[in-house]
């Protein structure tokens, strides 16, 4: 679930992880829902195709605010979101190749 990489999973839906562009942890506490001030947890980093799942799911909820009526909508690029995780990352795959791609990836 990418809720950006500042999070912790005690706070996510049961089996859920965090998933950023890199398995680096965010420094600093967080509240969590039971057990009080703890670290960020570590997310996930995700594959090529798990990338293509969170654009995905951002175009499924834009279409929903569209059919709900809204204007438009607005990406949150801070708090290690992806949109703000420019390359270079450390996963090796294509999306840390060139701020050309980069760029493409906020465009989609």
């Amino acid at each position: 679930m990418h809720t950006g990489r500042i999070g912790h999973e005690d706070n996510l839906p049961r089996g859920l992880h965090l998933v950023s562009s890199a398995a680096v942890k965010a420094a600093g506490p967080i509240f969590t829902d039971t057990k009080g001030i703890q670290e960020n947890s570590e997310p996930v980093a995700l594959t090529t195709e798990g990338v293509k799942d969170v654009i995905r799911g951002h175009v499924v909820a834009a279409k929903n605010a569209i059919a709900a009526g809204f204007d438009g909508i607005e990406l949150h690029g801070a708090n290690g979101f992806l949109i703000a995780m420019r390359p270079p990352n450390n996963r090796g795959c294509k999306h840390n190749s060139s701020q050309i791609y980069f760029f493409n990836f906020c465009v989609r």
